[in-house]
Formats: C-alpha cells, structure tokens, sequence
C-alpha cells in the first residue's frame, strides 16, 4: 500500500508518457489517490496519446470523465511528440500537423501549445514544441521559438518571489541524455537558449519526461549543469 504523506501547502503528481494506456492509467491515478487524495494539481507532461488521432483523445477524455473523483480538480495537461503526429502514416503533411495540434489546444484548453498557470500561489509553466517536423519522420526533437523564448523569459518574471520554487514542464529534455540501447539525443533544438533563459532563475524546478526512464537519482539533474 501506498505511503500517506502529512499536509503541505503544495503537493502535486506529474505523469509522463500515458501513451493512451489506460491499465497503466488506471493504476497510476489509484496509487496517487491513494497516496494523497487532497492533492492540488496533476501534471501530464506530453504523450498522453500515442499518436494525434481522435479515438485516443476519447479514450483519454472518457477515462479521465470516470475518474474525475479520484484526481485534483486540476489538471494541466502538455503536448508532447506522439500528440503531434500519425506514426502510422510516416510522412505527414503540414495541415495533418496542424490538425493534431489543434487537437491537442482542444484537449489541453489551451490557446497555444505553451502555457502557464498558479497552483496555490506557485507558478507553473507549461514549454512546448511548436514544429511536429512535419517534412520527416522524425519528431523526437522539440522547437522552442524566439516567440516562445520571449515569452518565457516574461513569464518567469511574473510575481517572481526570490526562493520561491518556480514549476517549468517541457516533455523532451533539455540536456543530452543516454538511454539504455546506448541512444543519446537532446531533446530541443534550442536547448542552450532555453537553458540560458532558465539558469537566471535558481528557483526553477524543471520536469522532463520523453525518455521513459524511471525516476531515480541518475535521472535527476542538478542546477549546476543548467
């Protein structure tokens, strides 16, 4: 059984890569109900899809409508690769793109696949890709935009608090990273400029996902390396 844990005035779940599995879904929302059912915020920090078809994003609304009891009243909700993309398809074209994107914007309640939001007087800010690198097969790796770099760099300022922890979510990473297979990517093409924006803030906790590894010690990144 999973551990109470005693009152705080944040606590928040994140969870990554759903990939429209249900089971999995199910298990993760019961454990974390269990664990606090007083909890302010989930997170699904991208790939709550595994493709941007629309059968998926049923699937996901109506699990999550049957367990609207059992999760925090909010919930924030990123976009990831597979929300951008039919992999069944290989190539897809630009308006396909353009389709999932609006797709996900519907799912999220969201005006721009970028966003923010407080939780109990804590920032939370929601990065995303903009490109589903429509052209290739290839959508692993994120587009940050000048756009979206500006507005980051607004957004952290916002009723910034020094020592305040301040939430950021991006689902690819932005450091490289090694998986095992000996696979080793960066997750964003404008890694070292978001990176550079973020580091003018020690505050900031910033959640990845994307590689699937499991939440330990080797993959958590100190503040140093930003």
């Amino acid at each position: 059984a999973a551990n109470k844990i005693p009152h705080s005035d944040l606590a928040f779940a994140v969870l990554g890569d759903v990939h429209n599995n249900i089971d999995s879904f199910q298990a993760a929302i019961d454990d974390l109900h269990e664990i606090n059912p007083k909890m302010d915020a989930l997170v699904l920090n991208g790939d709550a899809v595994d493709q941007g078809k629309e059968d998926q994003y049923v699937s996901v609304k109506n699990f999550m409508n049957k367990n609207i009891d059992l999760m925090p009243n909010k919930i924030i909700k990123n976009i990831g690769n597979h929300e951008f993309f039919d992999y069944d398809a290989g190539t897809n074209s630009k308006e396909q793109v353009d389709t999932f994107i609006k797709r996900y914007l519907d799912f999220a309640g969201e005006e721009k696949v970028y966003h923010d939001t407080w939780v109990n007087n804590y920032h939370f800010i929601s990065l995303g890709s903009e490109d589903g690198n429509s052209v290739t097969s290839d959508t692993i790796t994120a587009y940050i935009s000048d756009d979206q770099q500006k507005w980051l760099k607004e957004t952290l300022a916002k009723n910034y608090e020094k020592g305040k922890p301040i939430f950021v979510f991006l689902h690819q990473n932005l450091n490289k990273l090694t998986i095992p297979g000996n696979i080793s990517w960066v997750g964003v093409k404008q890694s070292e400029q978001v990176k550079e924006i973020l580091a003018q803030y020690p505050e900031v906790i910033l959640f990845a996902s994307h590689s699937h590894l499991d939440l330990d010690e080797s993959s958590i990144t100190p503040e140093e390396t930003f």
